[in-house]
């Protein structure tokens, strides 16, 4: 999606520098796992998600939670994209979302809502290499563009550990 619409946003900024941390300290608690923001990390995030897209039928979190997940997870992948492509973080259409380069914007929070409630059908390694394409085009917009969702999570609330229903 062209970042027409686009608003630079220091604050979601450091958000999703936080909320990344607190992925890469899920995946080493959680399933000994160590993200180091590579390109090739982004395959951890994508086994992760199917682990636990598989779980919420009988786990079944709240709404809240997912979108928590989402936001953390997306985090991961929009901090991992910005430190290995650049970027910047901000509100497109009132929605998360990270600028690149080549005119083109990007939804990793959105991206991993979808992830974590359609499944498969929405994988992220395709996406994020998708994001890398268009980086790299130079094209002002680009060639074909994965469709954002409709809304997007709300900002990360002040509320209790999103992972608790994992077993936190």
């Amino acid at each position: 999606m062209s970042n027409d619409d686009f608003i630079a946003d220091p604050q979601l900024q450091q958000v999703a520098e936080q909320a990344a941390e607190g992925c890469v300290a899920f995946l080493k608690q959680k399933f000994e796992k160590s993200l180091d923001y590579s390109d090739k990390s982004v395959e951890d995030i994508e086994a992760v998600l199917t682990l636990l897209h598989a779980s919420m039928a009988t786990e079944k979190p709240s709404q809240d939670d997912i979108e928590e997940f989402a936001m953390i997870f997306g985090s991961y992948l929009g901090e991992t994209y910005r430190r290995n492509h650049g970027g910047q973080w901000g509100l497109a259409s009132g929605m998360p979302a990270l600028a690149i380069g080549s005119g083109y914007t990007g939804y990793p929070w959105s991206r991993v809502f979808k992830r974590l409630t359609n499944g498969e059908e929405d994988e992220v390694c395709g996406w994020y290499d998708h994001m890398i394409q268009y980086g790299a085009s130079g094209d002002t917009v680009p060639r074909v563009v994965p469709a954002p969702q409709a809304a997007a999570p709300p900002p990360p609330s002040k509320k209790k550990n999103p992972f608790d229903f994992f077993g936190g």
